[in-house]
């Protein structure tokens, strides 16, 4: 009644009620928290509705420390509860494990009876079996021995196929008049060189991911020299023995034959060519050098050409970026090309 008259804004008439409910709630001793959370819950409704706000104030306190009690009260419950259902699953456990494990020794008894039976047949089936991978193991190796002939045969084809575009590009600058057409075609013809070179030495040798340095760099500098008439110039390598990976021996052969190819050496009666090649770790340096003319453009502060019209140039720059490196142009008695790139 007292909640009623609260609830119709009527607090004086919810007041003999609240009294008398307190009253009742005193002399009959009562001490459960739900009878007791909702006479203070009225109690500060009460309160609230007079403007006494001390007093609302402290049956807040009250109903907190209620809510919490009974919070506990509910955890402690609950927590006691688990735990007689832990306590009686674990029971139930350990005598499905007590059944289980009778269960199981019949099993054995059973299964080792059955196991000499079996080994025995497996015997059998081993025999069979052996027969049968032999076979097929022979079988493995005759198709093995065909695609090892049919890689053979496609790298031949692939190789033959180069020299032949090589050769056609070769003969097509014969017949040119145009010095600069016909350098750009024996540039050309030069870089097809290259990737047959790469690919002879990666399917002709004994390695198929890596390429020697000591034998690739040599035969590509003196390939290039050739093609543009610098045949007897002797080049100076400085390589360390190593290995370069396939998918970086291309854009590095291609970058060594351009720098190759740029060389000139006009009315130079003592010309000098000299390769280096050196490997720290996980990481590769690369130089090239002459004492030629140097460059007709001259490297800007950070050792780089910037020129729109030679496609010399652009390629080197786009095989530098491939093999994720940098690239450094300078002059010092003729042209220097660095470069350094991770393995």
């Amino acid at each position: 009644m007292a909640a009623t008259y609260l609830r119709f804004g009527q607090p004086m008439s919810a007041k003999p009620y609240l009294d008398y409910a307190r009253k009742t709630y005193k002399q009959q001793n009562m001490s459960e928290i739900g009878s007791r959370l909702l006479l203070e819950t009225t109690s500060l409704d009460y309160a609230r509705a007079i403007g006494n706000w001390k007093r609302a104030y402290q049956h807040l306190a009250t109903v907190r420390e209620l809510e919490k009690s009974q919070f506990v009260a509910d955890r402690d419950g609950a927590v006691s509860r688990l735990s007689v259902e832990y306590k009686t699953e674990k029971n139930e456990a350990l005598l499905k494990t007590q059944r289980d494990e009778l269960a199981l020794r019949a099993d054995n008894l059973r299964l080792n009876q059955q196991f000499l039976i079996i080994l025995l047949g497996a015997l059998v089936l081993a025999g069979g079996f052996s027969v049968v991978f032999f076979r097929l193991n022979q079988k493995n190796q005759r198709i093995s021995r065909q695609n090892v002939a049919l890689v053979k045969e496609q790298n031949h084809r692939v190789k033959n196929n180069l020299q032949v575009v090589s050769g056609l590009l070769l003969l097509q600058s014969y017949r040119l008049t145009d010095p600069v057409i016909k350098q750009a075609l024996e540039e050309t013809q030069l870089r097809v060189e290259t990737m047959s070179v790469l690919h002879r030495r990666l399917y002709d040798g004994a390695a198929s991911v890596t390429v020697n340095v000591e034998t690739f760099i040599p035969e590509l500098i003196e390939m290039g020299l050739q093609t543009f008439g610098y045949g007897p110039l002797q080049p100076v390598y400085d390589l360390t023995p190593g290995e370069v990976p396939a998918k970086q021996a291309l854009p590095l052969g291609l970058i060594l034959t351009t720098n190759a190819c740029k060389c000139a050496f006009p009315g130079n009666a003592r010309s000098a060519f000299r390769v280096s090649y050196r490997q720290t770790g996980k990481q590769i340096s690369v130089e090239v050098a002459d004492n030629g003319p140097g460059f007709a453009t001259p490297p800007n502060a950070d050792g780089l050409i910037q020129s729109s019209t030679s496609f010399g140039l652009l390629l080197i720059q786009m095989q530098v970026e491939q093999l994720r490196g940098s690239a450094r142009f300078s002059s010092a008695n003729g042209a220097i090309f660095q470069l350094t790139f991770p393995v």
